[in-house]
This record gives C-alpha cells, sequence and structure tokens, in this order.
C-alpha cells in the first residue's frame, strides 16, 4: 500500500506509533518485534544483517531525495543500508532488457 505522506501513514498504523516511540535516539538497540525498516544508501547497516517477518514496513525515500535526515537520525536504530549502484551505473538504465 503506498501512503501520502509519513504523517498519514504514521497515523494510520498504530504498531508503527509503538515502534517509532520505542526506538529514538537514545535507544539505538534492536528489538525482535520492530515491524519499521527505514532503507537508505546513509547508514552502515546492512539490509541483509536483521531478521524480517510478515507485516514489517520497508520504507523508502523519494528515488531523487531518499529518507530525510531528520527522520533516520530521530530512529538511527531502524536504519539500515540499501545497496545501491552509482549514479553512472544507473545512467544506461534504458539500455537494460
Amino acid at each position: 500500500m503506498t501512503y501520502p505522506n509519513w504523517e498519514y501513514f504514521v497515523d494510520a498504523n498504530p504498531v508503527i506509533q509503538a515502534d517509532l516511540a520505542a526506538n529514538t535516539e537514545e535507544c539505538t538497540g534492536t528489538s525482535s518485534d520492530l515491524h519499521v525498516h527505514l532503507l537508505t544508501k546513509a547508514r552502515q547497516r546492512s539490509i541483509g544483517e536483521d531478521v524480517y517477518h510478515g507485516g514489517d514496513y520497508f520504507i523508502f525515500g523519494k528515488e531523487s531525495a531518499g529518507l530525510s535526515r531528520e527522520l533516520i537520525s530521530t530512529h538511527p536504530s531502524l536504519a539500515k543500508h540499501i545497496p545501491m549502484k552509482t549514479d553512472a551505473a544507473l545512467s544506461n538504465a534504458d539500455t537494460w532488457a
């Protein structure tokens, strides 16, 4: 499902509100019941280092800008690095078939 913005997503999902409240800058550990995964190219922790379950939410930002720095700095334990090709490698995407 796609949501129009971050605030709408959080308001529509009470379990997300609980995860975000439990995972602030002061809480950098991991929890076995996390449901939110913030995917970014700016973090060191790899997406492959965690175990995922049905019902988890994978949050991506806009392709041009990614997730906001404010969101990631507020919830660093939820942020995971997603491997990405360099912009130069993606410039010929129209030739991939």
